[in-house]
């Protein structure tokens, strides 16, 4: 039977093939994407809480509390940076010697060295501006400097500078991370304090939270309110309803299509079906097998669809990390994905078989066999009903049977 009817059948597997390789690809790339930016959080030591302004003790009080592991101190403010031919804003970052959170992977040159005055650029601005090793950018209040290295940062793998600004202009902000003295120079008293929990304890945040607070803190982001992680999680969460939305809109084109298929399957084969039931075949039997010929269709476009939604996953994965520069990108295999799409898939075509097989069975067997003898009584649609009286011939045909 589906021999016969192959060309249809090639086209409803296509569409559950389409289906299962979007939902593969989108659910493995989020999964992926979540893997990568929890991996380089753990290798470039992420930290927990930043805390801007507040009393000079506070750095004493958060450190006795025994959750924290480390409390580092540095400068953090915005400062105009020429790159070109004007200053923009420019986030500088200080690090120096004992800096062991949010450390930077050196993507070319070299990195900072604190006894002198190069300064590293952050990826992104750097790729804006054309920007690298042995160039010189202009700090305001500092002078030329030179650059010596280009560097990803945990920080910035989104550029946000804020969470009221999570997408910016590349040519109205950029980052620079510079030796402590520079960027203290440049921002004097813009102290920042950078602090890690241990196992990344959420009551332990929210305990550094609550003593940062008490001791008047200007500003403070957790990893939940930092305004690129807000900004990489907004994008999961794009992801993920994709992976639901696209793949639904193409099982269900496949469900209706399955059941049209089987439609005219079953009323082709009306007689045979009216003589086997008079026989002595249970509904259930009749009706397990055209359910079949739903889950074999579903199963023709699911199951080839599989690896390729794992190998577009890996290549989306990929060229989304190298968009962004996160540094370390996972791509992992996710078998429960490809079960839960080939399970929606083949229930979908079971539904699809199903209705058409309740359809065999809801005729008597000698109505059935009786030739040339329709099985459903033709009758007006609601839409159709509430026409006026004497509406135009192309309005009733319209709006006749629409379902």
């Amino acid at each position: 039977d589906l021999r016969l009817r192959r060309a249809q059948v090639i086209a409803v597997a296509l569409t559950v093939f389409v289906g299962v390789a979007v939902f593969v690809l989108s659910a493995g790339m989020s999964s992926n994407l979540t893997s990568s930016y929890d991996l380089t959080y753990e290798r470039t030591a992420f930290a927990d809480v930043w805390v801007t302004g507040g009393s000079p003790a506070m750095a004493n009080i958060v450190e006795r509390i025994d959750a924290v592991d480390r409390v580092e101190q540095r400068t953090q403010a915005d400062v105009g940076v020429q790159f070109s031919d004007r200053p923009i804003r420019t986030r500088i970052v200080g690090f120096d010697s004992d800096t062991t959170l949010n450390t930077l992977v050196i993507t070319a040159g070299v990195g900072i060295d604190p006894d002198t005055r190069g300064v590293v650029l952050e990826q992104h601005t750097a790729d804006h501006f054309d920007l690298g090793p042995g160039d010189t950018v202009s700090i305001v209040g500092v002078g030329s400097v030179p650059v010596v290295g280009v560097a990803v940062s945990p920080e910035w793998l989104w550029v946000s500078p804020s969470s009221q600004e999570l997408i910016v202009d590349p040519d109205e902000f950029g980052v620079l991370f510079a030796p402590e003295h520079i960027a203290a120079l440049a921002a004097p008293n813009h102290l920042q304090l950078v602090i890690a929990v241990a196992d990344h304890n959420p009551q332990a945040v929210e305990l550094v939270a609550t003593a940062a607070v008490g001791e008047g803190a200007g500003e403070l982001l957790t990893r939940a309110t930092h305004p690129s992680a807000q900004a990489l999680q907004a994008d999961l969460d794009g992801f993920k309803q994709l992976s639901i939305m696209f793949p639904v809109l193409f099982l269900a084109a496949a469900g209706l299509a399955t059941t049209v298929l089987l439609g005219r399957l079953v009323a082709q084969q009306r007689a045979e079906v009216g003589m086997l039931r008079a026989n002595g075949y249970s509904d259930r039997v009749v009706q397990r097998h055209f359910a079949t010929y739903g889950v074999v269709v579903s199963l023709l476009g699911a199951v080839p669809a599989i690896p390729l939604g794992i190998l577009g996953g890996w290549a989306a994965t990929t060229a989304y990390t190298g968009f962004l520069g996160v540094p370390y990108a996972s791509r992992e295999l996710h078998p429960v994905t490809w079960t839960f799409g080939i399970a929606f898939a083949v229930v979908v075509g079971a539904l699809a078989g199903a209705v058409s097989a309740r359809t065999a069975t809801r005729v008597d067997p000698a109505t059935a066999m009786r030739p040339g003898v329709g099985t459903v009584s033709g009758r007006h649609s609601l839409l159709e009903r509430m026409l006026p009286p004497r509406s135009p011939s192309w309005l009733r045909v319209a709006v006749r049977n629409p379902g």
